[in-house]
C-alpha cells in the first residue's frame, strides 16, 4: 500500500464513530477505492461511468455519498461499478440509408475520430474463421473506394470492436446497422461515434442529391454524356412538362407556400421516338442541379416497391418508371395489376417531396384504376412536333453554321406530325443529299431548303412501314406459357385399363384458373 493510500485509509478510520464498521474490510479495497477516487493525480483509471457525480472545483476535497452510506456499502458498490465498466456490452444503431452509404460514413468517422483501425477476423463453425473484409464501393460515376465490413477493432478504445452490417427495416428495405462490442466504460465515445456517423450521413451521404439507376443495388448515372439542347417538344407539351415537373424542381418553397403538394405522379404516353426517355434523363438533370435525388427504375428488372423505398430514405426525389405497362404483363393479370395499384396507393404521404414519372409506348395497357385522380396528377401526350418544335429541333441538331438561308414553313409542310426521333433523321439525312450535291466537297458546305424537304419526302415510306407494321407476338408470360402446355398434353388424354381397353378420357375445362 502506497504512503498516500495508507495516510487515506487512516485519516477515514479516524472519522468513523463505530469501529465494527471496519471489520471485514480488506485494506487494500479501501486504498484502491480512495486511490481511484483520487481524480486528476495519476492514480488509477479515471471514473467515467454516468452513474456518478462530479463536482468541478478542485479546492473541494469532498466525496457526496447519500446519508448513511457505510464504508461497506460504499466500496462493495464502487467495486461492481468497476467491474461492470470493464464487462463487455454490445450498442448498435440502425441507419436509415443504404448499406454502402453507412459503411462509407462508417469509414470517414472512425478514420477522423480514432486514427489507425484493424479489420478482424469472423469466426467460423468448425473452428474457421472468415478473413477481414475490404468492399469496394461506387461512391459516384466512375469513382470507387475501399471500405471496412464485419469486424473492425479501434485499438484506441481498448477492447472495442466496431460491427459494420446489415438489416432488414419494414418500411425501407435493406438499410445499415452499425454496432460496438465494448466494455461498458467506453460508452460515450461509442455514443458520440454514432452521431459523427448519423450527422456524416446527413452532411456527406454519397447517395442523396445524384442521380442513379437501380432500386436496393445502386449504381451512379453518367449525365455528362447528354446535351439537354438538344430534346425538343412542341410549344403545348413543353408548357404541361414545365407546370408537372420541372417547375417543381426548380421551385419547390413556392410550390409549398402556395399549398401545392411536392407529391405527384405524372405519366407520360405516345409513340416510340417522341422523347419520354430524354425527357427523363432531362428531369435528371434538372433534379440533381436542385438537390434532389433521381433514381431510374429500370423496367421489369427492380420491384417497384423497392425503388420507392429507396426514394423514401433519399427524398426529395424523383423516380423515374420506364415502360409502366412492363410491370402489368397482361389486362387480365389480376395479381399484378392488383400489386401495381398498392404500391401507388403506398407511395409517400402527406407532406412528402417525390415526383414519379412514368412513360409508356402503349396506353392502352395501363390498368384504368391508376389513371384515376388521387392516383395520377398528370397525363401528358408526347406525340410530333409543332412548327416551332420542328425548327428548333433542327438547329438544336445541326452544326453552327451548316444550315444556311431556310424556308422553315416548306420543311414543316413535309414533316408535319414527325416525331422528334424522325426530325432527327431528316437533318442526318438532309446532310448525305447535300454532300451529293456538292459531289463531295465540304469548302462550302451548307443545308438547303431543298436539302431537307428531300430528306423529310425520303423517309416518308419508312413511317408508312413503320406505322403499318405489327409490332411481333407478344412473348406469353411463362405461367400461361406452362398452363397452356399441361392443357395441350392433357386434353382429350384417352384412359385405359390394364390389359389396354379404353375406358374415358380426361379434359380440363377451360374455365378453370391456373
Amino acid at each position: 500500500m502506497s504512503r498516500s493510500n495508507g495516510t487515506a485509509v487512516a485519516d477515514m478510520a479516524k472519522e468513523l464513530k463505530t469501529p465494527n464498521q471496519l471489520v471485514g474490510i480488506p485494506p487494500e479495497l479501501l486504498a484502491g477505492l480512495v486511490g481511484n477516487m483520487q481524480v486528476g493525480k495519476g492514480q488509477g483509471e479515471l471514473i467515467r461511468d454516468e452513474d456518478v457525480r462530479f463536482h468541478d472545483n478542485p479546492a473541494d476535497k469532498y466525496y457526496s455519498l447519500p446519508q448513511g452510506t457505510t464504508y461497506e456499502a460504499a466500496i462493495s458498490t464502487f467495486e461492481r461499478k468497476r467491474a461492470e465498466a470493464n464487462e463487455t456490452h454490445r450498442f448498435s444503431r440502425v441507419y436509415n440509408y443504404r448499406p454502402d452509404d453507412g459503411a462509407y460514413a462508417t469509414a470517414q468517422v472512425m478514420k477522423e475520430r480514432f486514427g489507425i483501425t484493424v479489420g478482424r477476423a469472423t469466426p467460423l463453425p468448425f473452428g474457421m474463421s472468415r478473413p477481414p473484409e475490404l468492399r469496394s464501393i461506387n461512391i459516384g460515376y466512375g469513382k470507387k473506394a475501399e471500405v471496412p465490413w464485419g469486424e473492425v477493432e479501434i485499438p484506441a478504445l481498448k477492447g472495442a470492436v466496431a460491427q459494420l452490417g446489415a438489416t432488414r427495416h419494414r418500411n425501407f428495405g435493406v438499410v445499415f446497422e452499425l454496432g460496438v462490442e465494448s466494455p461498458k466504460k467506453h460508452r460515450k465515445e461509442i455514443e458520440a461515434f454514432f452521431d459523427a456517423v448519423d450527422q456524416y450521413l446527413v452532411n456527406h451521404s454519397i447517395y442523396r442529391g445524384q442521380a442513379l439507376k437501380g432500386a436496393e443495388d445502386l449504381t451512379f448515372m453518367n449525365l455528362s454524356t447528354f446535351d439537354p439542347r438538344q430534346i425538343v417538344f412542341s410549344d403545348e407539351v413543353t408548357t404541361q412538362l414545365d407546370g408537372a415537373v420541372m417547375g417543381l424542381l426548380r421551385y419547390p418553397d413556392s410550390y409549398r407556400q402556395s399549398n401545392i403538394s411536392l407529391k405527384r405522379a405524372i405519366l407520360l404516353y405516345g409513340p416510340y421516338g417522341t422523347g419520354k426517355s430524354s425527357f427523363g434523363l432531362m428531369s435528371a438533370i434538372e433534379a440533381v442541379a436542385n438537390g434532389w435525388t433521381f433514381l431510374s427504375a429500370t423496367a421489369g428488372r427492380e420491384g417497384l416497391k423497392e425503388v420507392f423505398q429507396t426514394a423514401k430514405l433519399y427524398e426529395p426525389a424523383v423516380v423515374f418508371v420506364e415502360d409502366i405497362d412492363v410491370h402489368t404483363p397482361t389486362a387480365t393479370d389480376k395479381v399484378a395489376i392488383a400489386e401495381l395499384l398498392d404500391v401507388f396507393d403506398g407511395i409517400g404521404g402527406k407532406g412528402d417531396k417525390l415526383v414519379v414519372i412514368m412513360t409508356t409506348n402503349h396506353i392502352e395497357n395501363v390498368p384504368a384504376g391508376m389513371l384515376r385522380p388521387g392516383r395520377l396528377d398528370f397525363a401528358v401526350e408526347i406525340n410530333g412536333l409543332d412548327r416551332t418544335g420542328t425548327e428548333g429541333l433542327i438547329r438544336a441538331v445541326t452544326p453552327p453554321g451548316l444550315l444556311g438561308d431556310i424556308d422553315f414553313d416548306a420543311v414543316y409542310n413535309e414533316m408535319e406530325g414527325f416525331q422528334p426521333a424522325w426530325v432527327r433523321a431528316t437533318a442526318d439525312r438532309a446532310k448525305s443529299f447535300a454532300i451529293a450535291r456538292e459531289k463531295g466537297d465540304l469548302g462550302n458546305f451548307k443545308l438547303t431548303t431543298w436539302d431537307l424537304v428531300n430528306a423529310a419526302r425520303s423517309l416518308h415510306p419508312q413511317l408508312k412501314l413503320m406505322k403499318d407494321a405489327s409490332e411481333g407476338t407478344p412473348v406469353e408470360p411463362f405461367g400461361q406459357a406452362f398452363e397452356t402446355k399441361v392443357r395441350e398434353s392433357i386434353h382429350g388424354m384417352n384412359m385405359v385399363d390394364w390389359d389396354g381397353d379404353k375406358t374415358g378420357s380426361l379434359a380440363i375445362p377451360a374455365s378453370i384458373n391456373s
